[in-house]
């Protein structure tokens, strides 16, 4: 299943990366000007998709909004973080001993669960309104926490999981392992992982990260 969803979607991405390139290569002037306003539209390919259609009206809107990305990942994101959040860290302990707000203690109600999402969300909102340049915070984010989340630990928790032999101490194998058993594969991942980050503070220190 991850493999053919990976398979579909990066399909999907260098279509768009394709289209983009046959609908604005031929273009010369900017997108965005170096005073930093608005460019004229149509414009030659930005170094971020959505700048090309910032002048269009509605449409530029709802491409710099990411409506699907926000209807499908940013809820699961924000459950997955509350959930893990009261989980690991004392939050409980640090109410029950404040003597407030005691019934946040009780997040098994739905209401309760909407106010620690809510509260969660409030930085990004906070971000959002109050920070101008966000593409310079998503370097950092992305850049260097996405490689570690998405590639350094997943292949880290592979290679040390083989190496314990699981289905020789228990004796059965698998039927749920992956085809790709091979113990180069998790190291390809590091080295891809390093590249990215490597080209991440490249862009850093020669002053491209914001683009």
């Amino acid at each position: 299943m991850f493999f053919w969803s990976h398979i579909a979607g990066s399909t999907f991405l260098v279509m768009e990366a394709f289209l983009a390139w046959l609908a604005f290569s031929g273009y010369a002037n900017k997108c965005i000007t170096d005073d930093g306003e608005n460019g004229d539209f149509p414009c030659a390919v930005a170094g971020l998709y959505n700048y090309n259609m910032l002048e269009i009206p509605f449409i530029g809107q709802v491409c710099n909004f990411y409506p699907l990305l926000n209807i499908a990942a940013v809820p699961i994101l924000n459950i997955t973080l509350r959930n893990n959040l009261l989980d690991v860290l004392p939050i409980k302990r640090w109410i029950k001993s404040s003597g407030m707000c005691l019934f946040l203690l009780e997040d098994h109600r739905n209401v309760v669960k909407g106010v620690w999402s809510m509260i969660l969300s409030l930085p990004v909102f906070c971000v959002v309104f109050f920070y101008k340049n966000v593409q310079d915070m998503v370097t950092y984010t992305g850049g260097f926490c996405g490689a570690f989340i998405l590639l350094y630990f997943p292949a880290a928790l592979i290679i040390n999981a083989r190496r314990c032999n699981a289905e020789q101490k228990m004796g059965c194998e698998n039927p749920n392992k992956s085809p790709f058993q091979h113990r180069l594969w998790p190291w390809l991942v590091v080295l891809w992982a390093t590249i990215c980050i490597a080209s991440v503070i490249i862009k850093i220190a020669t002053g491209e990260s914001g683009e």
